[in-house]
């Protein structure tokens, strides 16, 4: 079986956006266990919290750090779902088209022209014929190429 390059990029690209979010979700964890707790002190000094007893600032210490490891888990996961379900809609948006450009790049290479007329669609089609006409001229159309009835009727003589 013949891995075609598209989903080897597919794979690669897919990849690429699972590190960048796996790498943003872990430096928003570190930074918030190395700011927050800093933070949420300097606030408890500032309203002269400190003033409680051992037992109570433990208490609160401990209720700050599990009460921001749940939120922020939980926020991790959710936006860690969302940007995968989001890379691999991208991921899926950009290799298709480039698996059936691919495709029809073989089956043209192959002599099967009536691929590229389908992969494009017809008003697209005739959109590229006459850019393509009014850019190279006359040597285009003496060769076939000027009408998509051309490349299904090549496309029935390869086929005998």
């Amino acid at each position: 079986m013949r891995v075609r390059p598209a989903n080897n990029l597919a794979a690669r690209l897919f990849a690429a956006q699972t590190l960048v979010a796996v790498a943003g979700a872990a430096t928003l964890w570190v930074v918030a266990a190395v700011i927050g707790p800093a933070i949420f002190q300097s606030h408890l000094n500032q309203a002269q919290v400190a003033q409680v007893s051992a037992d109570t600032a433990r208490h609160v210490d401990e209720a700050f750090r599990s009460a921001s490891a749940v939120s922020i888990g939980v926020a991790l996961l959710a936006s860690l779902v969302a940007a995968l379900a989001i890379s691999a809609f991208v991921t899926r948006r950009i290799a298709g088209p480039v698996v059936r450009l691919a495709d029809a790049a073989g089956d043209v290479a192959a002599g099967r022209f009536h691929r590229f007329g389908n992969l494009l669609g017809r008003e697209r089609f005739r959109a590229l014929q006459q850019h393509t006409c009014s850019q190279l001229g006359d040597p285009v159309i003496g060769l076939g190429f000027g009408d998509h009835a051309a490349f299904e009727n090549r496309a029935e003589i390869d086929d005998r």
